[in-house]
Parts: structure tokens; sequence; C-alpha cells
């Protein structure tokens, strides 16, 4: 699984939030869960490239994770590996008859 790009932006002391469609295997049933994250972080001379963003959750769909641990990595991949600063990740998804959101 290759982590988005970082690409160099002329822009400064802004954010970005982006909300993407996600999906993922249940752990405990054998369904397919859908969703949305919403990832937001601060632009300071870089940002992630949306396509290689997209196309990287599209890797997840066949990992059989609990939303809580795929809205942690979500959040470390972009606070940790690719050095991001005022990381927030939510993720929101309909599952077993009720609606889920996943903050970190």
């Amino acid at each position: 699984m290759t982590a988005p790009k970082l690409v160099e932006v002329p822009a400064h002391g802004v954010t970005t939030e982006v909300t993407m469609p996600i999906q993922h295997l249940c752990p405990f049933v054998d369904e397919v869960d859908t969703g949305h994250a919403t990832m937001a972080w601060d632009v300071d001379g870089q940002t992630v490239e949306l396509h290689s963003l997209r196309d990287w959750l599209a890797t997840l769909s066949d990992q059989r994770v609990s939303h809580e641990w795929l809205t942690g990595m979500l959040y470390e991949v972009l606070a940790t590996d690719l050095g991001l600063d005022g990381v927030a990740v939510t993720t929101t998804w309909t599952t077993a008859g009720g609606a889920v959101k996943v903050t970190a």
C-alpha cells in the first residue's frame, strides 16, 4: 500500500479539507462497509495530491479491518508518514442499521 504523494504548491497558512468515499471489509461479518473519510491538514508549501489520495484510499477496499483502526491509520499516514501538521480525520459509515462516526 503506497501512501499518497505530496506536491509543492504556492500556498501557506491555509487548511485543506477533503471528503472522499471509502470502503473496507468488515472484520466481524461478511460484508463490505462503505462510508466517507474527511481529512484535513495544514498547507505550508506542500499538500497531498488528490488523485493519489483517491487511488490510495481505493487500495483499502480489500482490507478486513475495523472502522476505528482504519481511521487511526489514515491519521498516522498523514501526520507521521507524510509529516503534515494540523491533521484531523473523521470517517462516517452506515452499517449494522446505524450511522457510525469515528474521529482521530
